[in-house]
């Protein structure tokens, strides 16, 4: 796991985790971790992307 950027917005609102996987990369997959106002990029080195993506959808429902 390799963490990108970080955004936030100004206005800040409460919320609960949620992680959504994006899209494929050439070397895996791109994520993004978000919470309220802030979102956290997550890139995963991988060859097995399609379990990561069910891993994603049966334990966090995105």
């Amino acid at each position: 796991m390799i963490p990108g950027r970080i955004k936030t917005t100004p206005k800040g609102r409460p919320g609960k985790i949620r992680l959504t996987y994006q899209y494929d990369t050439e070397a895996g997959a791109k994520l993004l971790l978000k919470k309220g106002s802030t979102v956290q990029e997550v890139f995963v080195i991988t060859d097995r992307r399609e379990q990561l993506r069910e891993f994603i959808k049966n334990n966090f429902g995105s």
